[in-house]
């Protein structure tokens, strides 16, 4: 059993001597001091802020993908979790225990890095035994664990060979062999495919998801492609700029987003319109906007693209035209343009017939009513969550 907790983690780097002495200076001049790093980071008076007020509780076995561009503080937030940087505040627990100043060959936690980190002098079985020869653990026994870990990888007839006589991929094996050759409760991987070609991406993709099935281990990875999250995440943390934007369940692509009203019916029930037409909600969603008060008024209607369909109902059809149609084989995405705005619709291919729909046709679709959110536009949140 692995369970992770942290709970408002931040991340801090003290600015230099000369940085503050700038900063001096220009206060005394009444000039601004600038709050933003080059990379967009939060600078106080303390320094960069790397991360900021990171929240997550990460179940058993779970498999968490940390994604987001460079610089956006997701390699930081890992090397926190591994013990390899200091926590400027907040707290980490493992299984409930606080670890924050837990050495990090004590944290059971094990890291797969992006540059493989392997030792060039040694062999690959070398590789394998050195965090297991650390722990004096007996012969036999390191053994047993290391062939295990070869078999799993796929390495084992490698295992006389030196890092440079693999591939990029074969390094990756067994930079991932490794790791788990010592049966950690948590597994960080940071990149680990960046440095790889599509193909091969691909194929260790798989075999990651392979592996996860035959660790008892907690996941957590970092990347900034969208497929690898998508493909391997229980739940995606989306990241920018050392804050936490999202986190959430795969999801591809992304919601719609219409500009609409939240509107009361003749019979006192809650709609959306938007445009010309009106849709009226589930049951469900009348309770919680009912229960919450809430009055009609200026909202952001989403609705994910899969929840869509193209159907004739009078009074609820939202009219757009094709942009692009993209196959993505037994679906079909449209990219539709509705009042300036671009919707994508996914559309089961057997639906549109061997004919399909060509770029430039005007099309009409409505709305789930059960899978519609309600957004408020000012403060962006749903508001059968207020």
């Amino acid at each position: 059993m692995a369970t992770l907790s942290l709970r408002h983690v931040q991340k801090i780097y003290p600015m230099r001597d000369e940085d503050k002495a700038e900063q001096k200076k220009r206060r005394k001049r009444g000039e601004e001091v600038a709050k933003r790093s080059p990379s967009n980071l939060k600078i106080t008076d303390e320094g960069v802020v790397a991360v900021d007020d990171f929240n997550l509780e990460i179940a058993d076995k779970e498999f968490i993908v940390i994604v987001g561009p460079s610089g956006c503080g997701k390699s930081t937030t890992m090397r926190m979790i591994a013990g390899l940087e200091d926590i400027t505040r907040g707290e980490i627990y493992l299984n409930g225990r606080l670890i924050n100043d837990v050495e990090p060959r004590d944290r059971d936690i094990a890291m797969v890095f992006q540059n493989y980190a392997l030792y060039p002098h040694m062999t690959v079985r070398q590789n394998l035994e050195f965090p297991l020869d650390l722990r004096n653990m007996p012969k036999d026994e390191m053994d047993r664990k290391v062939e295990w870990a070869a078999e799993v990888l796929g390495i084992t007839p490698y295992l006389n060979r030196r890092p440079r006589a693999l591939s990029g991929g074969q390094r990756q094996r067994v930079a991932i062999g490794r790791a788990i050759v010592r049966d950690p409760q948590v597994l960080l991987m940071d990149e680990p495919l960046s440095n790889l070609d599509a193909k091969l991406r691909n194929q260790m993709r798989a075999e990651i998801i392979k592996l996860r099935k035959s660790l008892n281990a907690t996941f957590i990875y970092v990347t900034h492609d969208q497929t690898e999250a998508m493909t391997l995440g229980d739940r995606i943390v989306i990241m920018r700029d050392g804050d936490v934007q999202q986190i959430g369940t795969p999801g591809m692509p992304q919601m719609n987003f219409f500009d609409g009203q939240l509107v009361k019916t003749d019979a006192g029930t809650y709609a959306v319109r938007i445009g010309e037409a009106q849709i009226e909600l589930s049951d469900d969603k009348q309770r919680n906007l009912a229960e919450r008060g809430i009055a009609p008024q200026r909202v952001v209607v989403g609705a994910r693209p899969e929840h869509i369909t193209l159907e004739d109902k009078p009074g609820s059809m939202i009219e757009g035209v094709i942009d692009v149609t993209e196959m993505m084989g037994s679906s079909v995405h449209l990219h539709v343009s509705v009042a300036g705005q671009d919707c994508i619709i996914i559309v089961p291919r057997l639906e549109l017939g061997s004919a399909g729909i060509e770029s430039g046709t005007t099309v009409r679709f409505t709305l789930a009513p059960n899978t519609v959110h309600v957004f408020d536009p000012d403060t962006e949140q749903n508001l059968e969550c207020l």
